[in-house]
């Protein structure tokens, strides 16, 4: 699965613009805290203080945060319980899941008028069906001499459909 690799500073969010396949979320796990020590590494190499309070999130491709790697975790350092979630995010993740329903929403009311379209369809082809076995039983005026067209001689059309069409239009019609 891929999984972003994503660092907070206290300057904000360096987002993992494209992600790494792993195995697990473990795998991201461990993948984290090397990138954590890679990085104290490179802040004590520049003179600059450890960087206690950065962390490395591991979100899914939708940025949602499944897991958080803190620097000072791994030294051993005990940090003060915060939630991941500031009410931004949350607030965000809220218009999220909003937009999501609406979406399924409008999936599901185009299910229903394509369904409904459907059953007009087969309501049509029975209808068709029913004409064409009818005329088939009234011998309907065609003329031997010309196949195709009435007495008048003016074209006729002849619809003709399967043994399986007419067996889906009788199944609806068996589920109405």
């Amino acid at each position: 699965m891929r999984y972003f690799l994503n660092v907070v500073t206290e300057n904000g969010l360096i987002r993992d613009p494209d992600g790494e396949e792993f195995s697990d979320i473990e795998s991201a796990v461990v993948e984290a805290e090397q990138i954590a020590r890679t990085l104290m590494a490179t802040e004590l190499a520049a003179g600059r203080e450890l960087p206690l309070s950065w962390d490395v999130q591991i979100a899914n491709a939708r940025a949602v945060v499944l897991k958080q790697v803190n620097f000072d975790e791994i030294l051993g350092f005990q940090r003060r319980p915060q939630p991941i979630e500031s009410p931004v995010r949350a607030a965000e993740l809220l218009r999220n899941v909003r937009v999501e329903v609406i979406r399924a929403r409008a999936i599901k009311l185009e299910l229903r008028e394509n369904l409904a379209r459907a059953r007009a369809e087969l309501k049509s082809l029975l209808d068709l069906a029913r004409a064409f076995e009818n005329a088939q039983t009234l011998g309907s005026g065609v003329s031997q001499s010309q196949p195709g067209r009435d007495r008048a001689g003016e074209p006729r059309v002849l619809v003709v459909l399967d043994d399986e069409l007419v067996a889906l239009a009788s199944l609806f019609q068996d589920r109405k």
